[in-house]
């Protein structure tokens, strides 16, 4: 502003190195792992099934802990939709389509809600019963290394090993991790994927389109091969 009002010639920030930014690192479950945790059962019934949810409903952590039934409406196809309104001036409305796996563990989150509070759920009350970050991510790593001891045989090596290190790892921010990049594995299209996530930058969403392995080694098989005999003649 001062160089444009004519109070100095030359902004000082001209002057100063940038720090480069680094890229965080996303950090995200295979379906495999998902599955094993959907028959791992876990005394914390409710953190349990919220990050299920999570996982097949990416929206922010943040927004997760206060879902309740005003958040929650019916889309133009006659399913349901997650919506918040964000922004300063909560002005901008983000929703997200609830699919199928995502209602079953959403009416599981209904009926524990209400079997704690005795009474049925106002649109104001949270569905999710959460609780203190700290606390529900402990329960996590719990919860994935018990399932890892009594299903990680059924996992391929792999799997396994990432398996293994996630339950180290694991904390609640890898749901809507999980939810992104399985889309993008799927092969849901970026800007669709940025839009479930509400991003307003491309670049954001980017660093969720980490191609799995296996992924890459199915997309490179689909390459086209050259049907040749043994023999070549010579020109």
């Amino acid at each position: 502003m001062a160089v444009r009002d004519g109070h100095i010639k030359e902004s000082p920030n001209e002057q100063v190195k940038q720090i480069p930014e680094k890229e965080g690192e996303i950090k995200y479950l295979y379906f495999e792992e998902i599955m094993l945790l959907d028959k791992t059962p876990h005394r914390h019934k409710g953190r349990r099934v919220a990050f299920l949810f999570n996982c097949f409903v990416p929206v922010r952590p943040g927004d997760l802990a206060v879902l309740s039934e005003s958040n929650i409406r019916p889309s133009v196809d006659g399913g349901f939709e997650v919506y918040f309104r964000q922004g300063k001036k909560k002005q901008r409305i983000e929703s997200i389509p609830i699919p199928q796996q995502g209602l079953v563990y959403l009416n599981q989150a209904r009926d524990l809600a209400q079997a704690r509070l005795c009474r049925e759920l106002t649109v104001h009350d949270p569905i999710f019963d959460i609780g203190h970050k700290k606390w529900f991510g402990l329960m996590l790593k719990t919860w994935a290394k018990r399932a890892f001891e009594r299903y990680g045989d059924e996992l391929t090596a792999e799997i396994s090993t990432h398996f293994s290190w996630a339950c180290e790892e694991l904390s609640p921010h890898w749901a809507r991790h999980t939810g992104a990049t399985m889309l993008l594995n799927v092969g849901a299209d970026l800007d669709a994927v940025g839009d479930i996530l509400g991003h307003r930058d491309r670049k954001t969403t980017m660093r969720y389109a980490k191609i799995q392995p296996r992924t890459k080694r199915s997309t490179i098989a689909m390459m086209p091969s050259i049907a040749s005999g043994d023999d070549h003649e010579e020109a």
